[in-house]
């Protein structure tokens, strides 16, 4: 708020914000505090430039002061976008120790724009190599909870494009991925089941796009 300097270009800006970051950790965490959500969105954007490791005290209290309980979790999804981008594997555990509460209380509706940003920053986190893994299994957990139509629902679609083999640039090998399917098949879970049977369908049946993600 105030008075700002914008510098460029964008590398000599983000060797100063390592500098600042650095330097003024504890000021940076109470500035976050005092932000609106426009202008924290604007340093996470900027801490995503930065070399932060996943154990920062910035992150710790981005997680604690925004993220801390169930509800302000809700509240601000959309920055785990951020989050994601910058330390995949620390946000992708903090989710799965959080996703039952978050399917609970964000439901199954379509629409929903708060689930859609979880969903786009779960994909994220499959689609990013130290995260992959628990990225699917986040996905799956929300495809499970989905209630069956014939037509694909979100979760479902982008679970199943996890698995498309001309989707060469996935982190995971087609053959884990293969694996991971045949697990599924042999699940107890009828609702497991059902879902591998989905995406057999969705790998076997190339489309013209991957859910907005371009085949090439």
């Amino acid at each position: 708020r105030g008075d700002y300097v914008s510098v460029g270009p964008p590398l000599f800006a983000a060797a100063l914000a390592e500098e600042v970051f650095a330097a003024e950790m504890r000021g940076i965490c109470a500035l976050f505090d005092q932000l609106n959500d426009s202008s924290r969105k604007r340093l996470l954007e900027r801490a995503v430039t930065v070399d932060l490791a996943d154990q920062s005290p910035f992150w710790d209290h981005v997680f604690e002061s925004a993220l801390g309980t169930t509800e302000r979790l809700i509240a601000n999804l959309d920055l785990l976008d951020y989050l994601a981008r910058a330390i995949p594997f620390r946000t992708a555990r903090f989710l799965e120790t959080q996703i039952g509460a978050l399917a609970d209380g964000l439901g199954a509706e379509e629409h929903n724009w708060k689930r859609g940003s979880l969903l786009s920053t779960m994909w994220e986190l499959a689609d990013q190599q130290e995260s992959c893994a628990i990225g699917m299994r986040l996905l799956q957990t929300m495809a499970l909870r989905e209630p069956w139509q014939e037509e694909l629902r979100s979760a479902t679609k982008l679970f199943g494009d996890c698995f498309v083999h001309w989707y060469t640039a996935f982190p995971l090998a087609f053959q884990e991925r293969e694996r991971w399917i045949r697990r599924m098949l042999g699940s107890q879970d009828a609702n497991e089941r059902r879902l591998a049977a989905r995406v057999l369908v969705i790998i076997t049946v190339p489309p013209h796009m991957l859910s907005g993600h371009t085949v090439s």
